[in-house]
């Protein structure tokens, strides 16, 4: 199924939750939707889903709209499955029934009439089963198939064991669970996940990842996942939608998002990046406090950085030094991940004035790029080569890359 909002906006009271989001998903595409608590990521699927009405813009299916300024398709007639961060189940049904009952409803315009005509249908599979034996082989078909579907749901989301179980009989993250198995079994044309995995422990989290990684390539649906965790969004979607106050402020695949961002914000939020206080000079860069003659090529950096007095370094492009030239900065924590080392440093020039690297971007008072702490990785091998104790003063470098370093004195001409 293929998404498309132009111009929506959302108001919610007097405040403004949207504003004029125009996006396109196509049809089988995943969609993460990515951004900080309060930025409008979960009133978007809301809006898409259609529990929330529209104060301007329209959103589409496959051309139709079902939601534009004064109508809204109901919810139930969307043809959308969708896991609710807060759960929403229902407190009399069992696991095994909140299942069932999307898997029923999935068949009812085939054999409704005729179940009904028999006095047979309930309001869930389980108590038509009693009634197994007095069914005719067609409807045995439809019955097997459906608690086939209930057991390989039951086993892939490792509930199995709570299958009777009520709601209220539950842990926190066996109601995400079986919230989330709920949505698979509606087995729509689109998927709306709003943080589904936010509840679930580290393993169960890694494998529930790659399940929902596998229903997509296999069943071709369209997915729309929202997220606040950057390593999900990158590992699982194809198309990254980045929200800030309301507005999607980039678009597109991962790897464009994370190497490419567009703006100060998306480059700290996506890719964790220094944004590092200097001076521009045409495409050159100066950075603050640097020890040494070295400029930085930023050719192929986008205009609002240069507006922004910074330059965009990600934890993965510096290189940790003992001595300059480099940017004197100091430790202030250190965390052995295995394979790296992830080292959190703050810049220790004493000639830098805090005010000096406060990002001029407009809107972003509040934001954490807006000091001097940042983290970069170093290799368990240059862990033990330099000390890294914390309070220790160490320099730091641009990696190089083709000629993204110069000398200040050859490119003082070159402006």
């Amino acid at each position: 199924m293929k998404v498309e909002l132009s111009g929506v906006s959302v108001k919610l009271g007097n405040r403004t939750v949207l504003r004029e989001v125009s996006l396109s998903v196509p049809s089988g595409a995943f969609l993460a939707v990515l951004g900080p608590s309060g930025s409008g990521k979960t009133t978007l699927l809301h809006a898409i889903a259609g529990f929330v009405p529209l104060e301007s813009g329209t959103i589409s299916f496959d051309g139709q709209i079902v939601s534009r300024a004064g109508y809204r398709l109901p919810p139930e007639e969307r043809e959308v499955g969708v896991v609710f961060q807060s759960f929403a189940l229902w407190p009399h049904m069992t696991v095994e029934e909140h299942i069932t009952f999307p898997l029923l409803q999935r068949r009812r315009r085939r054999f409704r009439t005729e179940l009904e005509g028999k006095g047979i249908f309930r309001r869930t599979i389980g108590k038509y089963l009693s009634n197994k034996t007095q069914s005719k082989p067609k409807e045995d078909a439809a019955v097997e198939t459906i608690e086939h579907e209930v057991e390989k749901l039951l086993k892939l989301t490792e509930l199995l064991p709570f299958r009777k179980r009520f709601p209220s009989e539950l842990s926190g993250g066996q109601k995400q669970r079986v919230a989330f198995a709920r949505a698979l079994a509606a087995s729509r044309k689109l998927l709306l996940l709003d943080e589904p995995f936010s509840h679930l422990d580290a393993p169960l989290r890694a494998t529930m990842q790659l399940e929902l990684a596998k229903l997509h390539r296999t069943t071709g649906s369209t997915v729309i996942f929202v997220t606040h965790d950057r390593e999900e969004a990158l590992a699982l979607a194809d198309l990254i939608a980045v929200v800030k106050d309301g507005r999607v402020v980039q678009i597109g695949p991962p790897d464009e998002v994370y190497l490419q961002p567009n703006s100060p914000f998306v480059a700290a939020f996506v890719a964790g990046a220094a944004l590092v206080p200097g001076t521009w000079r045409g495409k050159w860069f100066t950075p603050l406090g640097y020890v040494g003659d070295e400029v930085w090529d930023g050719t192929s950096i986008p205009p609002a950085f240069r507006e922004a007095g910074c330059f965009p370094v990600r934890p993965e492009e510096w290189v940790l030094r003992k001595y300059p030239p480099g940017i004197p900065v100091r430790i202030v924590r250190r965390a052995y991940e295995g394979r790296t080392v992830r080292l959190t440093v703050e810049l220790a020039a004493t000639e830098i004035n805090p005010d000096e690297v406060q990002c001029n971007e407009r809107e972003t008072a509040d934001w954490p790029f807006r000091k001097t702490s940042f983290d970069l990785f170093v290799s368990p091998q240059k862990y033990r080569d330099i000390c890294t104790d914390p309070g220790q003063i160490r320099h730091i470098i641009l990696r190089k890359s083709g000629t993204n370093i110069g000398s200040r004195t050859k490119n003082d001409n070159n402006v």
